[in-house]
C-alpha cells in the first residue's frame, strides 16, 4: 500500500490468505481455494474492464510460488471473464463478461551493464529511463521508490541512480489474429485503440453522427488543455477542463437517447465515468483547489451522530463558487453548508451533522483471516 503513494498503482485484495512461503503452486492453488481466487480474479476483470493484462513470470526464477500461482491464474481470468458460463452469479449481481484484448507475462528487467540474453517471441521492451518533464523524474526513480517501501522484504533503501533500465513483457495471449506472437517487437498497446473516439468499437451498428461529434469533442478539449499547457501553464487549461467535464456529463446524460444498443451504453458510460473522473481532478488542480473533510470520530457504529467538517482552500487566481456539499453513505444531512463564493486565496468551512445508519454494515479488514485458514 506504501509502494502505491509513489507509483500511483490502485491495488485491489482477492480472498486468499497469505500463509507465508509456498514450495510449489499446487500447494498455493490447496490453500487458497483455486476455484474461490480464480473467480476473485475473473471478479475484478469484469469489473475493471482492461485492454491490456500483465501477469508476473509463470516460470519465476527462485522464491516461493505465490507469484506464479497469481500469473497462473491470471492468464485463466483472461479467458474466463469473457465466459457467461463461468462464474454465473457475478453476471446475476449485474456484472457482465468481458473479453481483455492482449495478456503479456513479464519478462526479466534489465539494467546498465547487465549481459543480454536471448530476446524470447513476441516481446515488448519498455524503456523506464524516460523522463518526464512535469513529475521531474524518470520512470525507474519513481518505481524504485516505491519499491523500496517494501522494507520487510529487504528491498534496497538506495533509490535509483542514473543509467539504462527496461522493463520486459512477452505477448502470450490476443484477440488481434493480425497482432505478432511469433517475433519481433510488440507494442503493449499495439493494436488496441484508446482513444476517446475510438468508444464507437463498442457500437455494433452505424454510428449516431450525434455520438460520434460528442466524442469528437470531449478529445478537443483535452488536446486544447494540453496545448494551453505546453505552451502558458496550468492556468490557461481552466475553461477548456470545465468544456471538457461539462461535455461529459452531457454525453453521459443522453448516451441511452442515441439510438444504441443497451451493451454499448454500457461499455462507453463505464469509461465515460472514468474521463469524468480525470477532467473533475484536472479542474480542481487547474483551479488550485484543496478539498478536505474530517470527521470528529474515526470510528463509529450504527446509529451514532457525527459531525463532519469540510474545508475548500482557493489557492487560485480566479473565484470559485461552492454550490453544494454532500457526503455519500451517511444518512440525512443537518448543517450549515450554504452555497457561498471563494475569493481567490480565501478558504470556505462548513459543518453538517449525521447519524450513521442503523443498517450501516461494519467493516472489516481485508486481511482478516479464517480460524481454519
Amino acid at each position: 500500500l506504501a509502494a502505491h503513494r509513489f507509483d500511483g498503482a490502485e491495488q485491489y485484495f482477492t480472498r486468499a490468505v497469505d500463509f507465508g512461503y509456498s514450495f510449489s503452486i499446487d500447494e498455493t492453488f490447496n490453500r487458497w481455494g483455486r476455484e474461490e481466487i480464480l473467480g476473485d480474479f475473473v471478479r475484478m476483470v469484469r469489473t475493471l474492464r482492461p485492454d491490456v493484462i500483465t501477469g508476473l513470470q509463470v516460470a519465476g526464477r527462485g522464491g516461493g510460488q505465490h507469484h506464479q500461482a497469481s500469473a497462473v491464474l491470471a492468464r485463466e481470468a483472461f479467458h474466463a471473464a469473457a465466459d457467461p458460463k463461468q462464474f454465473p452469479e457475478q453476471i446475476v449481481e449485474g456484472l457482465r463478461p468481458w473479453q481483455a484484448k492482449k495478456f503479456y507475462f513479464s519478462d526479466s528487467f534489465r539494467f546498465q551493464n547487465e549481459p543480454p540474453d536471448t530476446a524470447p517471441s513476441g516481446l515488448e521492451s519498455i524503456n523506464l529511463e524516460s523522463y518526464d518533464s512535469l513529475l521531474g523524474r524518470t520512470y525507474a526513480e519513481i518505481g524504485s521508490e516505491a519499491r523500496s517501501m517494501h522494507k520487510c522484504q529487504g528491498m534496497s533503501q538506495l533509490l535509483r541512480l542514473p543509467g539504462n533500465a527496461r522493463a520486459r513483457y512477452v505477448l502470450a495471449e490476443t484477440t488481434n489474429e493480425t497482432q505478432n506472437l511469433i517475433g519481433g517487437d510488440v507494442p503493449l498497446f499495439g493494436g488496441v485503440n484508446t482513444s476517446v473516439s475510438g468508444l464507437t468499437q463498442y457500437v455494433m451498428a452505424q454510428t449516431p453522427h450525434a455520438l460520434r461529434v460528442a466524442l469528437t469533442n470531449i478529445e478537443r478539449h483535452a488536446r486544447e488543455a494540453r496545448q494551453q499547457f505546453k505552451q502558458s501553464g496550468i492556468d490557461a487549461t481552466r475553461q477548456s477542463l470545465v468544456d471538457g467535464l461539462v461535455a461529459v456529463r452531457n454525453l453521459r446524460g443522453r448516451l441511452e437517447n442515441l439510438g444504441i444498443s443497451d451493451g454499448a451504453v454500457y461499455e462507453i458510460d463505464f469509461r465515460l465515468k472514468t474521463k469524468e473522473t480525470q477532467f473533475e481532478r484536472a479542474v480542481i488542480l487547474a483551479h488550485g483547489l484543496q478539498v478536505a473533510a474530517v470527521a470528529e470520530d474515526g470510528v463509529v457504529v450504527p446509529g451514532q451522530p457525527v459531525r463532519v467538517s469540510a474545508v475548500v482552500a482557493n489557492r487560485g487566481e480566479v473565484d470559485v463558487v461552492v454550490h453544494d456539499v454532500s457526503f455519500a453513505g451517511l444518512g440525512s444531512n443537518t448543517g450549515g453548508c450554504v452555497e457561498e463564493v471563494i475569493p481567490a486565496g480565501d478558504m470556505y468551512n462548513c459543518d453538517s451533522s449525521f447519524t450513521i445508519p442503523v443498517d450501516a454494515e461494519f467493516t472489516t479488514p481485508y486481511f482478516s483471516q479464517l480460524p481454519d485458514a
